[in-house]
């Protein structure tokens, strides 16, 4: 007979709520502070997710370089404007 791998109920129910980060930092760094600076690190992910989408750097056609440094920063500008109105629509919803 086969036995069953699957995870009772029970304990996935006394798991919830709970965070488990591997990390190498040091141990006199506390518990709420890894906390803090993974939630940090996980903006900065999608922001560089959401700029490499949105910005389609594969996309560019050779050009100038003072061009494309326009384009950059344009494109970079837009990121950051769309990114404040986001945080302050947050605000007041």
């Amino acid at each position: 007979m086969k036995k069953s791998r699957s995870i009772p109920k029970e304990h996935v129910a006394s798991l919830s709520g709970l965070t488990i980060y591997l990390t190498n930092l040091p141990r006199t760094i506390s518990a709420e502070k890894i906390t803090q600076l993974y939630r940090i690190r996980w903006q900065i992910e999608l922001r560089f997710k959401t700029w490499k989408s949105h910005l389609k750097l594969h996309q560019i056609k050779d050009m100038k370089v003072e061009r494309w440094l326009c384009h950059i920063y344009s494109q970079c500008i837009v990121m950051l404007l769309s990114m404040m109105t986001t945080g302050y629509l947050r605000k007041i919803v």
